[in-house]
């Protein structure tokens, strides 16, 4: 995952399964895969953000709580960050999260 990308579509189906399985009896642990750099970049990747202006219709009806709070991040404070999604409470509150990048570095 790249910071750029946060708050796409794809997150918030990600998002939205997981704050289900969760519900209020289990405690979530998140290990981004976190990378720097765009080597792997594909055309339209995070671009994906449309769905959140469609404010009456499409996805909203799925966790309006995790859709408003995805829209004020993306469209209201352009956060787009990991950081800014594990400080919004986009996932349940007590959610441990690991977030050190993946660097390749070594490889080369």
């Amino acid at each position: 995952m790249q910071d750029r990308y946060a708050g796409d579509i794809g997150d918030f189906g990600k998002y939205g399964l997981l704050r289900a399985l969760c519900g209020d009896d289990l405690r979530l642990g998140v290990l981004w895969y976190a990378f720097e750099g765009d080597d792997m970049e594909s055309p339209g990747d995070g671009r994906h953000i449309d769905y959140l202006r469609q404010r009456q219709e499409g996805l909203r009806g799925c966790d309006p709580d995790l859709f408003e709070r995805l829209s004020d991040l993306v469209l209201v404070r352009g956060e787009r960050s990991i950081r800014s999604i594990e400080e919004a409470r986009v996932l349940p509150a007590d959610t441990s999260f690991h977030r050190h990048p993946l660097t390749f570095a070594s490889r080369e």
